[in-house]
Parts: C-alpha cells; sequence; structure tokens
C-alpha cells in the first residue's frame, strides 16, 4: 500500500504526503542498502509507513528526524 493512500487514511493534512513520502523513501532505502534481509518486504514497508505516519500524528514534519526514528524502530521490531 502506498504511503500517500495511508497519509489520506489517517486524515493527515495533504502538504504532509510529500515529507512523510521522502521520510519513507529514505528510510527504505536505507534499509535495502544495509544488505540484511528483509522476510515479507510488504509487510515490512507497510509497518515502516505506518510507523513514520503515526510519528507525523505526533507533529513531527523533519524527514531527517522521521526516518532516524523509523529505522530505530525497525531495529527495535526485528
Amino acid at each position: 500500500m502506498p504511503i500517500a493512500s495511508l497519509v489520506e487514511q489517517h486524515k493527515l493534512e495533504p502538504d504532509a504526503t510529500p515529507i512523510l513520502t521522502a521520510a519513507f523513501d529514505q528510510a527504505w532505502a536505507k534499509i535495502k542498502a544495509s544488505g540484511k534481509p528483509v522476510a515479507n518486504e510488504t509487510a515490512t514497508r507497510t509497518i515502516l509507513a505506518k510507523w513514520i505516519i503515526e510519528r507525523a500524528k505526533e507533529g513531527e514534519r523533519d524527514v531527517a528526524r522521521l526516518v532516524e526514528d523509523a529505522l530505530a524502530h525497525f531495529a527495535v521490531s526485528r
């Protein structure tokens, strides 16, 4: 599920979509670049997107902080 449709479902303001998309894309690129295997890419991408959206619902809009927080969450949830 693309992050843009999740943003719509969570009723975040439309100008948040490019920020959250950038954060998601950067976090996913870092996960892939790590070379560590991802068991279920679809589920992992959904979890990553939902985590970024949750942080955005708390008011975070800084792409770098969203990326780092998502990666920290991913590392713990593995």
